[in-house]
């Protein structure tokens, strides 16, 4: 199991880190970011995206369903 560390300073992650983290692909995720259901704080693209660390939390509920 993957924890997460939060300081004050680092409380986002990128798409990646985010995959790694919910154990979803890349594909997945985009489509999440589609339906609205993952909403990215910042970027245009996938590569580009940051999203908040509670992120994880909605993103592995929502791959399970």
């Amino acid at each position: 199991m993957m924890q997460i560390i939060v300081t004050a300073q680092d409380n986002q992650l990128n798409s990646s880190e985010l995959c790694l983290c919910s154990e979803i692909s890349e594909a997945i995720l985009y489509e999440l970011v589609e339906h609205s259901i993952a909403v990215p704080l910042l970027g245009e693209q996938l590569t580009e995206w940051q999203f908040t660390v509670e992120t994880v939390t909605l993103v592995k509920k929502a791959a399970r369903i």
